[in-house]
């Protein structure tokens, strides 16, 4: 039976509509763009605003008929690709976000005692592999340079000015050269100080200044918090520290997070349980795309590699979607099982969860931050 041109067709479940990267990568972003397309295509306003922002979920054969009418005129794009270009699965949009023409990849180094030896955590070297695997694994061919820094992870004893200021000026450095950038951090504040930063500034924070003293856990700037161990490094953090505030004397390890009525819920790292945290932010304005792969523990860094395919489908979309930024953060709770074998602790591979899930922070949540530092 044949269909009419302006019947609706549904969206497959995990495919995307692309025309806002498109518009992008021919520098069409900003003022202007939905009236020029309404200009030419005669489509309503509002829904060329809705294909922008990829908020569709049908579309007509008329409407992408036009939509690539007009690239074709107006973008020079190559009809051959249309429309399959239009469309994207939602993970590899993901990795997309990651393979832009220059990506940088920080990971924490810590000192031997008395030597001038360094060593990288087993489990952060094993996600620096995965992550590598997810960016060559669809084939981007953009991925024109590639750049490495190692970071002094702080610890007691450590100099912390000189982890502050090295970690400073990779941060700073990335968004000074700007252009399509992604910065890729592996690890939490407790072993990369890069991820000081990123926190800091996506909240409006003061980076390495401890919040611990806050009367009220909704007082603190970042609405997640990982309660660190007795043993651990004491990194003044923003959003990391041994107490939640002053009225909660929080001692799980873990990472806690804001919900929306106000209470903090906690995902244990303890027994056969662990955490991590996945943060990242997009800016379209500057093509730069940040992303913060934090284990809480060495255990939950190896199950973050293990599961990282399948945490890029649950970590997107971003829950937090503005014009200027879109920003993702989740946080990951695993389930591990009871260790019967007295030799596993001495294998060097990582421990496979048996289960885990991902939660999105609410956008509510996000938005009563966010929302406040565009404004300021």
């Amino acid at each position: 039976m044949r269909r009419s041109v302006s019947e609706q067709e549904a969206l497959p479940a995990g495919i995307t509509f692309r025309l806002n990267k498109i518009l992008r990568d021919k520098g069409k972003f900003g003022y202007g763009v939905i009236k020029e397309i309404h200009e030419y295509t005669k489509l309503e306003r509002h829904l060329i605003s809705k294909l922008i922002q990829g908020k569709v979920r049908s579309i007509s054969w008329q409407t992408l008929g036009q939509i690539c009418l007009y690239l074709r005129d107006k973008l020079d794009v190559d009809l051959a690709d249309l429309p399959g270009i239009l469309f994207g699965f939602e993970a590899a949009e993901f990795w997309e976000m990651l393979s832009q023409s220059d990506v940088t990849l920080t990971v924490g180094v810590r000192r031997v005692d008395g030597v001038e030896r360094r060593w990288v955590n087993a489990y952060d070297a094993y996600l620096l592999g995965e992550v590598l695997n997810g960016l060559f694994r669809l084939g981007h061919e953009k991925l024109a340079n590639l750049t490495q820094h190692l970071v002094l992870s702080y610890r007691r004893g450590e100099d912390l000015a000189l982890c502050i200021d090295q970690a400073e000026g990779i941060h700073k450095a990335f968004h000074e050269e700007g252009g399509n950038r992604a910065l890729i951090c592996i690890g939490s504040v407790k072993s990369n100080p890069v991820t000081e930063w990123i926190a800091a500034e996506m909240f409006g924070a003061r980076p390495f200044e401890s919040q611990d003293r806050m009367r009220s856990a909704k007082r603190r700037t970042c609405p997640f918090f990982l309660q660190f161990r007795p043993d651990d490094p004491d990194t003044p953090s923003c959003h990391g520290g041994f107490r939640l505030a002053t009225s909660r004397g929080s001692k799980t390890p873990g990472i806690y997070y804001e919900t929306r009525s106000g209470r903090w819920e906690c995902c244990p790292s303890a027994g056969t349980e662990d955490s991590a945290l996945i943060l990242y932010a997009y800016r379209p304005p500057e093509g730069t795309m940040e992303l913060v792969l934090a284990g809480f523990s060495g255990r939950a860094t190896g199950a973050t590699a293990l599961k990282l395919r399948a945490l890029s489908l649950r970590a997107w979309p971003p829950n937090y979607d503005r014009e200027h930024i879109k920003i993702g953060v989740f946080i990951v709770r695993f389930l591990f099982p009871e260790e019967t074998d007295p030799q596993r602790a001495a294998w060097p591979m990582p421990v496979e969860p048996i289960d885990f899930d991902c939660t999105a922070v609410d956008e509510e949540v996000l938005a009563r931050r966010l929302d406040r530092l565009k404004k300021q």
